[in-house]
């Protein structure tokens, strides 16, 4: 044991050593594995990262409550009594506590010039408690004229203590004045006020339906339109919705969870989606750059190693040596790599103006430790199996030695790849690999994308060689090209043009997605929420003097489309020929003609239906608008392109059966673009509880998320660029010591340090144009598959091929080039040839 002990002691010292002797290669290789873990962290944890910003935010907002019970817009009931709660004897078995609230949107007038909509919230005091950060110990008793504010909302209106404001609630107004101003937190905050419902639940229905208004105060007291449960202690959250379900006086009301995580993946994912797969492809690469990271300085290691032997040494101890060095490296690389990526984390969320807290994973830091050890071994054992082929006297003496490329055998592979690629295109071959087909293509472009590489390289050899006025030239190239680092140099500075040609693929197409959506909508107000008077509003609509058109529309919105399908987000009926005046749409004359039809049930679904789910024309699909319009039937008539696939077109308000219970809003264009019309239609409608939903605003939100998402995304895949950098860098150097030989030799010879500098830059610079055409014309290859790589991850993005991503990613890698090249022809400056040559 002893002796175990003090080999492994040796060991370490030697390793150490090693370390502290070549301070400049330890650093290099340092910095390596230090800018490939945190890629690798990075990569692995942005999916991990944006779910704690959506879920933390939903979860600070619930708190404890796991469901609610609601009622349904696409429906005509607007409130319900929780009697039946109150009275069923099993409820404490299923539920442990809940909280009942009447939450409507009102119009306050805060001056004679400021009316906006907030959410009116009315319960009791001991309900607002546990859902707000109202002082538990508070005494406030609400009088009528009383109310509660957040603090956002006072800010947001300079208002203060027993300030006061005027709430319109149908025909009449109530003036109330502030008593408590409480931080915004769980279901109170933002624009968010708190009445007494008491005095308050009469105003609302009367509001709703005029008749309600004459029903006795104590029919109304369990009138409410929204409970919020908290599930009992062993219960699971759907067993305890299933029974509230199965109360029949609330079968007919929305009962759901809070908190969605099947959405809130799902709109993480139409937000990330390309960017997602982008990481998939740059952490592939980051695992390639690790592994010739790996053999690199393997190789640098075998002229030891063969020493070692030569004086008796057994390649155990060798092995024990470079395990010991490499994992103190790895361990010094690898700890502030979790710490930079969770800085980066951390500014993230606070550039989305997110006050939730993140942590890398441990799950994550164990795949990245894994993946990095799985290489590190297969590394490994490539190097020992191809160590022990030559003797200890070849490997001393064989530090940067000579590799040849055959043109022949490049040739042949290029060509072979080349038709093996174009099989690819035959239908024989492409079918039967249906949706792999385009994980294939890629495999093969990246293939082709490397042979193509060294096969020009070899190329532009065989074209100097003869040429007598490039004979320096051609003899550095030669020699630069046969060095075993060379391959590996190569490759990274391929994997790095090519993943940064991606990246600006990916920004380019979220900026033109974003583009996109923001021209598809041409509306600009809703009106919904009609409970009465929908005829009498349209036509008083219509003679507005800033309307320019108005539209009767079934506006429904989160369509259950089936178990195995996402939601709907909206659905409208809307004449075929009203649709070009609301959206900026391509849909075929043809498809627009089926909508017009009134003999059966017609939907346009967007593209996304028909390539993921595999709907077709013709077929038949069951849509649930609410708990009393369940599973209607509608054929499918064709589909369109439409940015999230968020919304479809149905004719039901076409069709006999459906004629009269279609209609629940109105499309409104503005003749004008400012907010005119949209005060006039508050003051109007407001007060009949109707609400106007200014769509420009909706849409700037969705916009906002959109690029607010893509930009920090974009942030963290420009520092695995920056890590990439550091890797061509390391790469580079190691390429430079192999190198060094030559550069001695040739300033012995008579050629300065200036002449060197001279031949490495011509060799730069074709080196570049190579990588650059190539790199080009493998980012063709692998951007016209990535439509099916998405459709393979279960979402659909019409991406295209930009020639803005091709100009400006290729002035993008001329700057990482230079900036690399640079480091490399400073390093030309501490060659010491005399140093060099008395070795040899």
């Amino acid at each position: 044991m002893k002796t175990v002990i003090n080999k492994l002691l040796f060991s370490f010292r030697f390793a150490f050593k090693n370390i502290i002797r070549f301070k400049v290669r330890s650093i290099l290789i340092v910095l390596s594995f230090f800018a490939l873990f945190a890629s690798l962290l990075l990569g692995l944890s942005v999916n991990d990262f944006l779910y704690t910003y959506y879920y933390d935010e939903l979860e600070d907002q619930y708190r404890t409550i796991d469901f609610s019970m609601k009622t349904n817009l696409n429906s005509n009931l607007r409130y319900f009594s929780i009697t039946h709660l109150q009275q069923n004897t099993e409820l404490n078995g299923y539920i442990e506590t809940y909280y009942p609230f009447f939450e409507i949107e009102t119009i306050v007038e805060i001056d004679a010039s400021n009316k906006t909509y907030v959410k009116t919230m009315s319960s009791t005091i001991e309900h607002l408690i546990p859902v707000s950060n109202l002082d538990e110990n508070t005494s406030i008793a609400l009088t009528d004229s009383q109310v509660v504010i957040t603090k956002s909302f006072s800010e947001k209106y300079s208002l203060n203590l027993n300030d006061s404001f005027m709430m319109y609630i149908g025909s009449a107004q109530r003036d109330l004045r502030i008593i408590e101003i409480v931080e915004d937190g769980g279901l109170f905050q933002g624009d968010t006020v708190f009445i007494n419902k008491s005095s308050s639940i009469s105003l609302f229905l009367t509001a709703m339906n005029p008749s309600l208004g004459t029903l006795p105060p104590s029919l109304l007291v369990n009138i409410y339109n929204r409970v919020y449960f908290n599930v009992a202690q062993g219960v699971s959250v759907d067993e305890a919705m299933n029974f509230v379900q199965s109360i029949t006086a609330y079968e007919s009301y929305d009962i759901e969870e809070v908190i969605q995580t099947n959405e809130i993946n799902t709109r993480i994912r139409q937000n990330t989606v390309i960017l997602e797969l982008v990481i998939f492809i740059v952490i592939a690469a980051i695992l390639l750059v690790m592994h010739t990271t790996f053999l690199l300085y393997y190789d640098e290691k075998k002229k030891t190693f063969a020493v070692i032997g030569l004086l008796g040494g057994q390649s155990a101890f060798s092995l024990r040596i470079v395990l010991i060095e490499l994992l103190i490296l790895y361990i010094i690389a690898f700890i502030p790599s979790i710490f930079i990526a969770n800085l980066v984390f951390t500014k993230g969320l606070t550039y989305l103006g997110s006050t939730s807290n993140y942590t890398i994973n441990i799950q994550s830091v164990i795949i990245t430790a894994c993946l990095t050890t799985v290489i590190y071994l297969m590394s490994t054992l490539y190097y020992l199996h191809k160590f022990n082929k030559a003797s200890n006297i070849t490997q001393s003496s064989d530090l940067g030695a000579e590799k040849r490329y055959p043109m022949k055998t490049l040739t042949y592979s290029l060509i072979l790849s080349a038709l093996l690629y174009g099989l690819l295109y035959l239908s024989l071959i492409s079918k039967p690999l249906g949706n792999m087909l385009p994980v294939i293509k890629t495999l093969f472009s990246l293939i082709l994308l490397f042979i193509l590489s060294f096969f020009l390289i070899g190329l532009i050899i065989l074209i100097f060689k003869n040429n007598s006025k490039f004979t320096r030239f051609y003899l550095h190239l030669k020699t630069l090209v046969s060095k075993n680092a060379f391959p590996q140099y190569i490759s990274v500075m391929m994997v790095c043009f090519i993943s940064i040609f991606m990246i600006v693929q990916a920004n380019d197409y979220m900026k033109e997605r974003i583009e996109i959506f923001d021209r598809e909508y041409r509306i600009d107000y809703v009106l919904t929420n009609f409970i009465s008077r929908y005829d009498s509003t349209y036509n008083d609509v219509q003679n507005i003097e800033n309307v320019e058109t108005v539209t009767k529309v079934g506006y429904y919105q989160n369509v259950d489309f089936g178990h195995e399908i996402d939601k709907i987000i909206s659905v409208i009926s809307i004449d075929s020929q009203e649709i070009s005046t609301y959206f900026s749409l391509d849909i075929s004359q043809d498809d627009l003609s089926k909508l017009s039809q009134s003999y059966e049930l017609i939907i346009l679904l967007p593209q996304k239906y028909n390539e993921i789910y595999k709907i077709h024309i013709g077929d038949q699909i069951y849509l649930t608008f609410s708990p009393t319009k369940e599973n209607i039937p509608f054929i499918v008539g064709g589909f369109f392109e439409k940015q999230l696939s968020n919304q479809a077109f149905i004719n039901m308000h076409l069709v006999d059966e459906y004629k009269d219970s279609t209609y629940n809003a109105m499309f409104i264009n503005s003749t004008t673009d400012d907010s005119t019309l949209k005060t006039e239609l508050i003051d109007r409608y407001g007060q009949n509880m109707v609400y106007i939903i200014d769509f420009n605003e909706i849409i700037s939100s969705r916009i906002f998320e959109m690029a607010q998402t893509t930009s920090y995304i974009t942030m963290i895949l420009s520092a695995i660029v920056l890590c990439f950098i550091l890797a061509i860098i390391n790469h580079s150097f190691l390429l430079l010591n192999q190198m060094e030989n030559t550069y001695a030799k040739l300033y012995v010879v008579g050629l300065s340090i200036k002449g060197i500098q001279k031949l490495i830059i011509k060799e730069s610079l074709i080196v570049f144009t190579l990588l650059l055409l190539v790199s080009i014309f493998g980012y063709i290859l692998i951007a016209s598959q990535l439509r099916g790589l998405f459709i393979l991850l279960g979402q659909y993005e019409n991406v295209g091929l930009y020639g803005s991503s091709i100009w400006f990613g290729s002035m993008l890698l001329l700057i990482v080039y230079i900036l690399t090249k640079l480091i490399y022809l400073l390093g030309i400056n501490r060659v010491n040839p005399s140093k060099i040559l008395k070795y040899h």
